[in-house]
This record gives structure tokens, sequence and C-alpha cells, in this order.
């Protein structure tokens, strides 16, 4: 496996990890407003129920605290939320790009023969499998240069034959 290959399935796994944790973000998000609001409502009702001045003070400063809660709450999760995002749409930014990098590289015979003399070099730090994926994209590429200079070769000898 090539390096952009591995750094892209690195990329791959951490999107799949970053939008499990958003998920999960906004999941708590929802159910801690709806605890703070099923408090409020609780609160409000007791409010009007509080008989005496001092019970409903106390009660006020709980709603109070509450909404604080809330918009804390809100300023926390929205941020966080943005965050997340944001380093995901880098993460799939990078994607695009090592996709790329791994199409050109499997369509470069330089690139190919430059590896392959880099593992010859350097003997026992690269698998089998590295070696040979490099060899079958070096004959890929020849192969598909062959037909394609066979295919314009013949299309012109058709042309003017004809």
């Amino acid at each position: 496996m090539s390096n952009s290959l591995y750094e892209y399935k690195q990329h791959e796994q951490n999107l799949g990890r970053l939008c499990i944790q958003k998920n999960t973000l906004e999941t708590n998000y929802m159910k801690s407003a709806d605890l703070i609001e099923r408090d409020m409502n609780d609160i409000e009702r007791r409010i009007s129920m509080a008989k005496s001045d001092i019970k409903r003070e106390i009660l006020k400063k709980q709603y109070q605290y509450l909404i604080q809660m809330t918009n804390k709450l809100d300023v926390d999760f929205t941020t966080q939320k943005g965050e997340f995002e944001e380093i995901i749409e880098e993460t799939k930014g990078r994607m695009v790009i090592l996709n790329e990098q791994i199409k050109g590289e499997k369509n470069s015979l330089d690139y190919n023969i430059d590896q392959l003399k880099e593992y010859m070099n350097n003997p026992g730090t690269y698998n089998m499998s590295q070696v040979l994926e490099k060899i079958v994209n070096s004959l890929e590429i020849i192969r598909d240069k062959k037909k394609k200079k066979k295919s314009t070769s013949s299309a012109w000898v058709h042309e003017h034959v004809s």
C-alpha cells in the first residue's frame, strides 16, 4: 500500500470517528436541553403555585440560573459543532487531494519506477505486496500506452488507406 493510500485510509477512519463524535454531541445537546426545559417548566409551575414571596424568589433565582445554563449550553454546542464541521471539511478536502495523488501515482510510470528503485535500495523495509503493487501499476501503464498507440496507429492507417 502506498503512503498516500495509507494516509487516505487514516483520514477515512478519522472522518468516521469525527462524524460519530459530532452526532454524539448533537444527541447529548438535545438531551441536556430537554432536561433543562423540563426543569424550567417545573419551576414555572411551582412559581405560579408558591404562596410565599421567599419561595417565589428562590424559584425565580433557580429559573434564572437555568436560563444561564441554557445560554452557555447553546454557545458551547455551537462552538463545538462548528469546530467538528471545520475539521470534517478539512479532512474531506485532504482526502480529495490524496485521492488525486493516488490516481496520479498509479498512472505515473516514473513514480512507480522510482518507488521500485527505492525498495531495491532499502531491502527489508518494504513488504512484497508494496513491491508487487508498483510492478503491476507499471505494467498496466505500459499495457495501456501500447493499446493507445495501437488504436491510434490503426485508426491512422484506416483513415489514410480508405
